[in-house]
């Protein structure tokens, strides 16, 4: 029987493994740059669906599942919108990545965690400490930079910092498993998704299949969006909430580096200017979250 120190090694690497695997996603979806966004979105839907749908069969998780929505109408409502507000987080990244814009995916999913200290505040009524007031104001002053150099707001960022941060408010209001939960969110949005993929197809915005490699990749993005959430949700339920926090920046962190490095999207000195403050909050944030849970833990154990 493995040790506790031993299950939770194997969670903290199930957890880093998923946020590379986000993190390096841009490369997948610029694979795909010449079918549109919007069609990019469908197929994700359709697959994840199918997808999901074959591991709780597997697993012998499918009958439970459909009891709890038809019976639980609170949980249906929930997943239904949190199905929808990741289907708009999907659809922003992908058409950023596709775009040119990796940077501004980047940049979202470093603000997201400050993002979601905040909806802790009004969803939850969590209270605020000192550190992080100072954090969100520095990934705020990150943000005018940009509002101030560029006379415009980093929309693509913030839209995808919100809706995600706004989709994992409803993932702590609902209580089911990953698999269950990724299965429901994309059940609910699968008609408007085959409706849309059958418009495209008759109107000449989509030609699938594609060749043979495209429409691989077009089939694989239920496996691409179902395996990390997957491992996440397997693996953050085993560590503390403050060694996910500190391993969730591996994400953006590899997407800069694909941006500026794989991609070469221009880094000027504004957008630096924007990440140096945001950089500057994360690591404020981090150090005080780290110094809390250490005092917190201390005064627990009496040391």
């Amino acid at each position: 029987m493995p040790s506790k120190d031993d299950s939770a090694t194997r969670a903290g690497i199930a957890v880093f493994a998923s946020y590379v695997i986000w993190g390096v996603m841009p490369v997948y979806w610029k694979a795909m740059q010449s079918v549109d966004s919007r069609v990019i979105l469908g197929h994700r839907i359709v697959w994840s669906v199918l997808f999901t749908l074959g591991l709780l069969a597997v697993t012998g998780k499918l009958g439970a599942t459909l009891r709890r929505v038809r019976t639980d109408g609170r949980t249906l409502l929930l997943l239904t919108a949190s199905g929808a507000t990741v289907a708009l987080n999907w659809f922003l990244y992908i058409y950023a990545v596709n775009h040119g814009h990796i940077l501004q995916t980047s940049l979202g999913y470093f603000i997201n965690p400050l993002v979601s200290v905040g909806f802790g505040v009004v969803f939850f009524n969590e209270k605020l400490r000192r550190a992080q007031v100072v954090a969100i104001a520095l990934a705020a002053c990150g943000v005018l930079v940009e509002v101030v150099a560029l006379g415009e707001l980093p929309l693509m960022s913030l839209g995808i910092a919100f809706s995600f941060g706004l989709y994992g408010v409803f993932k702590k209001k609902i209580k089911i498993d990953a698999t269950a939960g990724l299965f429901v969110e994309t059940i609910v949005i699968l008609l408007p998704a085959v409706a849309w993929l059958l418009y495209c197809q008759f109107t000449g915005i989509s030609r699938f299949p594609y060749s043979a490699s495209v429409s691989g990749l077009l089939i694989g993005t239920g496996v691409m969006t179902s395996v990390p959430l997957i491992l996440f949700a397997w693996g953050a339920q085993k560590i503390n909430l403050t060694t996910v926090g500190l391993i969730q920046y591996a994400s953006p962190i590899l997407s800069f580096v694909v941006a500026v490095l794989v991609y070469g999207e221009p880094l000027s000195p504004v957008k630096l200017l924007s990440f140096g403050f945001i950089w500057i909050a994360i690591a404020l944030y981090t150090v005080e979250t780290l110094l809390y849970t250490r005092r917190a833990r201390s005064s627990a154990t009496g040391y």
